[in-house]
């Protein structure tokens, strides 16, 4: 009888403290662990494992998990690794930014520690799920032309007066390229997407805010490629797909595919630019509770003037070490 394999995880904290307590908790659950106090050595760690889970912190030295992360999910092998970020940053933007790096979930380092193999469990889970999103990008063959998405050519000709040119032009766009063709008729995605939602009978958005995204539903490497997101609006008790292109049969049929989440699916149409911008690191993000700046500090902030970084330093384990104040005595 083969023993069954134990999960890897690979556990990255700059925190040597935090590492060993987490490594051996997880251990002590039944999960085999590698882990890393810098990204250099995961690199390392890497070449002879492919982990089953990562769980990850974000304020490290050399590069920050974000950005880590979104550079672990460019890789084949691991874009549908689940990532866990492990952190003591918990606002809003600190949870979009985790998402477009490409995090299937997001736990701050005040919770109970007891909790993180079960939290681990559910993410080993998530994992097992995406199987089949990577399955899928795998074998594309693109949507085809239905007769759905001719009908809605030929209503969408008559609906906006085109010249014989602009309907030929029209006939021969497909699913697959329709926002960039018709932008070559003077129809712009936003208009395009909403004259999609109108003749499927669906609901067009105009805005997708960081705190709807549910992470832990779709992979952000299948999103970023199929213009997809998963979301929960406030007050809804289910989940809804969010498309820039719900004529993709095949895509529908796979987003109905069991384990789906809870509850009826609801399908909403975007354009292609509002999915997108999620996925930026970087950048002004809107909320519904206003706008919030993401400022980041260049590493050429900080070389030239010592006293800048060792303030930064000083905040930066402030903020991991969850402190409520900071006081400087004079040597």
């Amino acid at each position: 009888m083969t023993e069954t394999r134990k999960p890897l995880i690979l556990n990255v904290d700059d925190d040597e403290s935090i590492l060993t307590i987490v490594n051996h908790r997880l251990s002590k659950a039944g999960y085999e662990v590698i882990s890393a106090d810098r990204v250099s050595k995961v690199q390392e760690l890497l070449k002879g494992n492919i982990p089953d889970l990562i769980l990850l912190d974000i304020m490290m030295p050399e590069m920050d998990g974000y950005q880590f992360c979104a550079q672990l999910k460019q890789t084949a092998e691991l874009a549908y690794v689940p990532v866990v970020f492990f952190s003591a940053l918990e606002t809003e933007v600190d949870k979009k930014k985790a998402f477009a790096a490409g995090a299937a979930d997001y736990i701050t380092k005040n919770f109970e520690l007891s909790k993180l193999p079960e939290i681990i469990k559910k993410n080993l889970r998530t994992g097992k799920e995406w199987e089949k999103f990577k399955t899928y990008s795998e074998t594309p063959t693109g949507p085809s032309s239905s007769l759905d998405f001719l009908k809605f050519k030929e209503i969408l000709s008559a609906r906006l007066n085109l010249s014989p040119e602009s309907k030929k032009q029209l006939s021969s766009i497909t699913p697959t390229n329709i926002y960039p063709l018709a932008a070559t008729l003077g129809i712009p995605p936003s208009q395009m997407a909403k004259e999609i939602a109108l003749y499927l009978k669906l609901k067009y958005v105009e805005q997708i805010y960081p705190e709807e995204i549910q992470l832990d539903v779709l992979p952000v490497s299948f999103c970023k490629c199929y213009k997809v997101l998963a979301i929960r609006r406030s007050g809804a008790d289910t989940v809804s797909f969010v498309l820039s292109n719900p004529f993709d049969q095949d895509l529908l049929d796979l987003l109905r595919q069991p384990p789906t989440p809870p509850g009826p699916l609801n399908f909403l149409v975007a354009e292609p630019k509002t999915i997108d911008q999620l996925f930026s690191l970087e950048g002004k993000e809107k909320s519904k509770d206003g706008d919030a700046e993401i400022h980041t500090i260049e590493e050429s902030d900080t070389t030239e003037n010592p006293i800048t970084k060792l303030t930064t330093d000083l905040l930066t384990r402030a903020l991991q070490e969850r402190a409520s104040d900071i006081h400087i005595e004079p040597m």
